[in-house]
């Protein structure tokens, strides 16, 4: 997790979760991941949240390169993936109807990443996140998988 923008909003996210509008399921993701848990919803949900109240193009990469470097490259991958269909303001969190376009800078630093890690380097390294390259069924149903990301 990107530790520091979380922690430094903590009285923000807790409000939000705290909102009677906000999506019980999402709420029940986000306080999972908050507890620790590899929940890439959880994860897009306290994104989302600081987001909106930093109000700038930065944090969604600073999530990305904490994810990355904390969880791995497919919770990365599924975790923007979540993000996509989450919207947040300061009444409540909620998933979306549609799905919205992610911060670009974030998908290509995944991309990135995912094309210039060797094959054995890649595999060892995401070994802990292997059910999320297989296939995380998120909270909407959707399936996650790295090659559902456009990814290699």
């Amino acid at each position: 997790m990107a530790a520091k923008p979380a922690e430094e909003h903590r009285g923000h996210i807790e409000a939000v979760l705290s909102a009677a509008v906000s999506d019980p399921a999402l709420v029940a993701h986000a306080r999972a991941y908050l507890s620790g848990a590899d929940d890439p919803a959880g994860a897009a949900a306290i994104a989302s949240i600081v987001d909106r109240a930093q109000n700038g193009n930065e944090t969604p990469r600073t999530f990305t390169d904490g994810w990355i470097a904390s969880r791995g490259l497919a919770f990365a991958a599924c975790a923007l993936a979540e993000l996509s269909g989450i919207a947040s303001s300061a009444e409540g969190l909620r998933p979306l109807d549609s799905l919205r376009q992610v911060d670009p800078v974030s998908l290509r630093r995944v991309r990135l990443v995912a094309h210039t890690r060797s094959a054995p380097v890649f595999s060892a390294s995401s070994t802990r996140h292997e059910r999320l390259s297989r296939g995380h069924r998120p909270r909407s149903g959707r399936r996650c998988s790295l090659s559902a990301t456009g990814l290699p």
